[in-house]
């Protein structure tokens, strides 16, 4: 919108009214505006609120014609904020643990799940808000959207405050933020070693033992382990992680099983299995097999006798030692996971066809179709667990391609390789080398 007076001048406005500029030509005599002259000008044009008026002044001073200077600025109405729940604990955990100064992995201070004490206060919900009106220069009142609030967080191990703006946990455990809801679940402590005064632990949900656990002792988790001292010649499960901050001395009995991933300062005399990746500071006289990779990490790090296997790959810094001791590394996967799967794709081809004889047989009358979809059912059944087995061959597989065995140190005599179906035996020291499968070969590169 416009509005000229007699001289000329010109105010403007914005489409929605929020702004007005003056445009102002010279008096045929000569004389300046007068600051009553200004403001009457912008009463005519209907402009009211946001008035600058050290503008208008300047523009009086200085004189300022044939321009167009923004005079007048509406305010826009602040919208309103939706609510909000702001949650005071960590939904994620650092993923790589902090590397020290001489390249070793610092496992003291790893967290593999966010802890919580019951009645901790655990999230605050922030209520929405109206917001502030806003006007234009016409002094057209301008309403803001106000904010919505939004639904309790829903989940379990916690409750809510009558004014519905604080959540406390009800017990201590484990606390998670899963596919928008607050999980806590029960953490078992053991606040000093684990013996037999104490006894076997067999629990659905996490364990964390502050102490030792003693030769002999059994310790089973649905969810995850850690253990802050040193693990002796024990039988450790869980269906998730274990962290030992300290180390394992197995004494050749002790037995380590993880669903993921399996972390520790050190593993001797120990036999352990990872469906993850195990990593530590050294491994010595272990049977070792971490689905995904072993990691062995440090400027002193080594892998020094027994078995170590991976789907993926086997990184250390020095692999056997001085005197030689025979070191087994295997990577990749051998003819017999192919062999499962040529078996495994044959026999869903087999019930495949046999599903597809069932179809026809229904189509056909006057024969007992109830049996025929009772023998249906079964077969597809049979069908899904086959697909999952090969879903899962194709998976390892998949993690198995391009495996390696890297040292960035020495490799001794006596340490043997196999990657997939090809092998060799050290017989002269390398160093800081990658092998690497070619053909029925095994090539060792120069790290760089």
């Amino acid at each position: 919108m416009q509005y000229t007076d007699a001289l000329n001048n010109l105010i403007s406005l914005g489409d929605d009214d929020m702004e007005a500029s003056m445009y102002l030509r010279r008096k045929p005599d000569g004389t300046s505006y007068t600051m009553e002259e200004l403001e009457a000008l912008l009463v005519a044009s209907g402009v009211k609120y946001g008035v600058q008026t050290e503008i208008l002044h300047k523009i009086m001073e200085e004189g300022i014609y044939d321009q167009m200077i923004a005079v007048a600025e509406g305010k826009p109405a602040l919208d309103g904020k939706d609510g909000e729940i702001e949650l005071l604990f960590r939904t994620k955990l650092p993923s790589n643990p902090k590397i020290l100064e001489d390249g070793s992995v610092d496992y003291l201070n790893i967290d593999i799940f966010e802890k919580v004490m019951k009645n901790q206060l655990i999230a605050r919900y922030h209520k929405s808000t109206n917001g502030s009106m806003g006007y234009t220069v016409k002094g057209r009142i301008v309403l803001p959207k106000k904010g919505r609030e939004k639904p309790a967080v829903r989940g379990k191990g916690f409750h809510i405050s009558e004014d519905k703006e604080e959540y406390f946990s009800d017990l201590s455990g484990k606390i998670e933020f899963i596919n928008g809801q607050i999980v806590i679940t029960d953490l078992y402590v053991v606040n000093g070693d684990l013996n037999s005064k104490i006894g076997n632990i067999d629990f659905a949900g996490d364990i964390q033992i502050h102490g030792a656990v003693r030769a002999g002792m059994q310790v089973i988790a649905g969810g995850s382990i850690t253990v802050n001292g040193v693990v002796e010649a024990a039988s450790i499960k869980a269906g998730v992680n274990i962290l030992f901050r300290a180390g394992v001395l197995g004494g050749e009995k002790c037995i380590i099983e993880a669903g993921k991933d399996i972390m520790g300062r050190f593993f001797e005399n120990a036999n352990i299995r990872a469906g993850g990746v195990i990593s530590c500071n050294y491994l010595m006289n272990s049977h070792v097999i971490g689905l995904r990779g072993v990691e062995v990490h440090g400027s002193k790090s080594v892998i020094m006798g027994g078995s170590t296997e991976a789907l993926g790959y086997v990184k250390a810094y020095c692999i056997g030692n001085d005197v030689e001791v025979p070191t087994r590394i295997k990577v990749g996967v051998d003819d017999s996971y192919l062999n499962k799967l040529k078996l495994l794709r044959r026999d869903m081809e087999q019930v495949n066809s046999e599903i597809s004889i069932f179809n026809k047989n229904l189509r056909v009358p006057n024969v007992n179709h109830d049996k025929i979809v009772l023998g249906l059912y079964m077969k597809v059944n049979e069908r899904l667990e086959i697909s999952k087995k090969i879903d899962e061959l194709e998976s390892l597989l998949q993690k198995s391609k391009n495996a390696f065995v890297s040292a960035t140190g020495d490799v001794h005599p006596r340490v043997s390789i196999r990657i997939d179906v090809a092998s060799t035996i050290i017989t002269k020291e390398l160093r800081n080398v990658t092998f690497r499968r070619n053909g029925k070969m095994i090539a060792i590169f120069e790290n760089r």
